[in-house]
């Protein structure tokens, strides 16, 4: 993906050959990287990295449902897509520029209308699954929530920056440092629940809720 990205004016053929393992039995595989530049249309080439890390990569999570073919897709054929695309690989963009468009983005990715966020997919997706199974609506399988895309939005541009060569401080962008000093990432600034319903949800624990057997953990 990086080679793709910045092989654009390349004199010598580039090509690309992973580490084979030992256990494997085929032989080494080889990528004529300007020969993939040449099969991909521009528009992909030039916003590899963001169409990469939108729908999650090594540091930025992954998009229930929804594979990279459909961001090559997007990019091609909406024109709302591509200018999300063109803020993310931009350098200098404020957190609320990034904010703003990544929430578009997803909304383009799951077809709907940019000016309204994420969260009317995110209730027409919820309600259609209500209305059609037995079964309870599983939380994950919806579009993020607006609170989730914020920060995701954030180490999105915190990867696609770092790939192009500009060092940003990662607790500015969608991280923080846990009390055993790991970097983790910000899922969300909001409760999991209204805190009515926290305070109705109990178990019952008689001697502390230390373990992972009590049911309200």
């Amino acid at each position: 993906m990086l080679l793709i990205y910045y092989a654009k004016n390349v004199i010598h053929t580039v090509y690309f050959r992973p580490g084979t393992k030992r256990s494997s039995q085929k032989g080494n595989r080889y990528w004529n990287i300007p020969a993939i530049r040449a099969l991909l249309e521009s528009i992909i080439t030039k916003n590899i990295l963001f169409l990469h890390a939108i729908l999650g990569c090594d540091t930025t999570s992954g998009i229930y449902g929804m594979g990279k073919k459909l961001s090559s897709s997007k990019i091609k054929s909406t024109s709302q897509f591509q200018d999300q695309a063109k803020v993310f690989m931009s350098q200098g963009a404020s957190k609320d520029d990034i904010i703003t468009a990544g929430e578009r983005a997803l909304v383009c990715l799951y077809s709907g209308d940019p000016q309204h966020g994420i969260s009317v997919p995110r209730y027409e997706q919820f309600c259609a699954k209500a209305a059609t199974s037995t079964m309870p609506v599983q939380p994950g399988a919806l579009p993020p929530t607006s609170a989730s895309v914020k920060y995701h939005s954030l180490r999105v541009y915190h990867q696609i920056q770092e790939r192009l060569g500009v060092e940003l401080s990662s607790l500015d962008w969608g991280w923080k440092i846990s009390g055993t000093g790991k970097l983790l990432p910000i899922m969300t600034d909001l409760q999991p629940a209204p805190q009515k319903i926290l305070e109705a949800v109990h178990c019952g624990c008689k001697s502390g809720c230390g373990t992972m057997r009590c049911s309200w953990r």
